[in-house]
């Protein structure tokens, strides 16, 4: 597992989230088999939320699975 690489992924992400921009379903796409491999169910929860359009959820979930990974945000 790429911490640099997951660290990008998850930055990537949020910032999508945060703007509530629908490119972040790609960013996820793109990015799952990471995303799967470092945070598991929490993934599949971002992913549901993300396909919803429900960006703060999406957000939350996200930031709590890098919180215990130990990925810093910034």
């Amino acid at each position: 597992l790429d911490g640099t690489e997951l660290e990008e992924a998850c930055r990537r992400l949020a910032a999508l989230l945060r703007e509530d921009d629908p490119e972040a379903e790609s960013v996820y796409h793109a990015h799952a088999e990471l995303l799967n491999a470092a945070f598991a169910e929490r993934a599949k929860e971002i992913e549901a939320s993300v396909a919803g359009f429900d960006f703060e959820s999406a957000l939350a979930v996200l930031q709590q699975a890098m919180q215990q990974a130990g990925v810093k945000e910034k």
